[in-house]
């Protein structure tokens, strides 16, 4: 369970970081919903709990980033983008579960 909560937290990491620095939110949704695939395909047995880090981790990035004081590009996309991440995180969680579970099947 370890390495899945350090893995979601670097993706969080990252997609917090594409969410500050955007200019438009496709790429950052892109982004947010590649790092959930990964994970789920990577803990396929807990893709549900590895995307709700993930969303968990990105909305607490949308605290915490003010309180650090960094830079935001624009703050109406990374107030958007942080809020709308829970979607792209629970999809593509499920659906790198749900690719992994297929391919165990298949072969």
């Amino acid at each position: 369970m370890i390495p899945s909560i350090l893995a979601a937290l670097v993706a969080s990491i990252l997609a917090v970081y594409c969410n500050s620095i955007a200019e438009a939110v496709h790429f950052a949704l892109l982004i947010t919903f590649v790092c959930a695939l990964g994970l789920g395909f990577w803990q396929y047995k807990k893709g549900w709990i590895t995307a709700l880090l993930l969303m968990a981790g990105i909305v607490s990035g949308y605290f915490i980033v003010p309180l650090l004081h960094l830079a935001v590009h624009n703050q109406a996309t990374f107030s958007f983008l942080s809020f709308i991440s829970p979607f792209p995180c629970l999809f593509g969680g499920l659906m790198g579960s749900y690719f992994r579970k297929i391919g165990t099947i298949a072969s």
